[in-house]
């Protein structure tokens, strides 16, 4: 009991990130709890509405979002939850996100623990989501719980199937050691079902994740080479499997109810918001690339004249067009107008379609960059612009600029360069590289 409390309360113990991290999560919640506007307010009136037994926004059925974050919202408010709960509940999430990825970690290098807790614990961009109503907490939480369980299915199918030292399939007096192999042999199949069946609901909650099912299926038929090809198949197919039994319904949902075959209603809304990035011209392109990668106040100073795109701009006039379309036709019709539209755009001339893949670059960049308590919605590259479009920015202003940047700059290449030493020492056993490279 003695070594148990001083391994806890050790400095090398997970207790101090995760307290880290509940705090920090804490903190945002109380200090810029988000409202329930726009996004939020939807994911809520959908909750509300499948308490009713419907699916539906202003009394209309709809599929304009993935149900898998209302769902979870719903369930809050079955038992009990109040709205102002939920939040709290966030944070116990963020925690409990952490501990399920340092928990696969230390399944695949003992070394990399302490660092991912910690670097998780004081990651703003992170800790923040607690604070809102949207599905972004959700979703890091059951992401850190397929990849736990996926490292598990891992262990369990390049073990052994006898008695090997430590081993929880250890047979007792009353075990045979075929009992033992027959027991071992099945565990994968159902940690697989559940691999499929999380995967599934990920889907749900984020549409962007529709294939991931099928890659985990897929790596990790190709990871069990010391199993046999049945057993690879049954693994496989169970992964996937499972994952399609949570995502056809709701697929057929839609297309009987819309005539859409898609898990949600924002595929022409999307994409016309990236045709509208795509219409710019070079000179607002490398601006936005400036933008991301140095700051817009960098931008302010250095290209005063040209007005970058910054993270959502795009949707100014994508609701623009959008909206008053719905207001005098179903939203299933007019996604359907903007993605006609939008694919137009894209395909009109070779410069176009050019930039279109060009400003990936962008927004893979964004999708990695760290967020900031000192500018608007958290994200460094908004830091001080406010202040340098009124004058000059002070010495302080300008050192904590390069220093946050420098750091960034850090933190995106060697992200990228993680990813392929991570798959060069572990193979197909690195697990968040799948996450992140998908």
């Amino acid at each position: 009991m003695v070594r148990l409390k001083s391994d806890i309360f050790s400095w090398k113990s997970l207790l101090w990130p995760l307290l880290v991290a509940g705090a920090y999560a804490s903190w945002f919640v109380v200090t810029a709890p988000g409202p329930l506007a726009k996004d939020a307010a939807q994911y809520d009136a959908l909750a509300r509405s499948i308490l009713h037994g419907q699916y539906q926004l202003d009394g209309v059925t709809t599929m304009f979002r993935e149900p898998g974050y209302s769902v979870f919202r719903a369930a809050l408010y079955a038992v009990g939850f109040p709205t102002s709960a939920i939040l709290w509940v966030q944070v116990a999430l963020i925690v409990a996100t952490i501990w399920l990825a340092t928990s696969a970690v230390r399944r695949i290098d003992e070394r990399l623990v302490l660092p991912t807790a910690w670097l998780s614990a004081i990651y703003a961009g992170l800790t923040y989501t607690a604070s809102q109503s949207y599905s972004e907490c959700f979703t890091a939480f059951i992401l850190a719980l397929v990849g736990y369980v996926a490292v598990r299915v891992i262990a369990q199918t390049s073990r052994p199937t006898v008695e090997i030292p430590n081993s929880k399939f250890r047979p007792t007096i009353k075990q045979s050691n075929n009992q033992t192999a027959f027991t071992a042999s099945c565990f994968p199949i159902a940690l697989a079902i559940i691999l499929g069946l999380l995967c599934g609901y990920l889907a749900l909650t984020r549409g962007v994740y529709l294939f991931f099912g099928l890659l985990c299926a897929v790596v990790l038929f190709c990871f069990m080479r010391r199993e046999t090809m049945r057993k690879r198949l049954l693994i496989a197919v169970s992964i996937f499997g499972a994952s399609l039994l949570l995502i056809v319904p709701w697929i057929v949902r839609n297309e009987i109810l819309f005539g859409r075959p898609a898990l949600a209603l924002r595929a022409g809304t999307n994409l016309y918001a990236r045709a509208v990035k795509a219409k710019q011209s070079w000179s607002v392109y490398a601006v936005s690339l400036g933008s991301a990668t140095l700051g817009q106040a960098a931008m302010t100073k250095w290209a005063p004249t040209v007005t970058p795109f910054v993270m959502m701009e795009q949707y100014r006039e994508t609701w623009a067009v959008y909206l008053p379309m719905t207001e005098v036709m179903p939203d299933w019709k007019a996604d359907a107008i903007m993605f006609a539209r939008a694919k137009g755009t894209i395909l009109s001339s070779p410069a176009v379609f050019t930039r279109y893949v060009a400003w990936s670059a962008i927004d893979c960049w964004r999708l990695l960059a760290f967020a900031s308590p000192l500018s608007p919605g958290f994200p460094i590259e908004a830091m001080f612009n406010v202040q340098a479009a009124a004058g000059p920015l002070s010495m302080a202003q300008v050192l904590i600029l390069v220093v946050a940047h420098v750091i960034e700059w850090i933190w995106v290449i060697g992200t990228l360069i993680g990813l392929v030493l991570g798959f060069r020492a572990y193979g197909l056993k690195f697990v968040p590289g799948w996450i992140v490279g998908y």
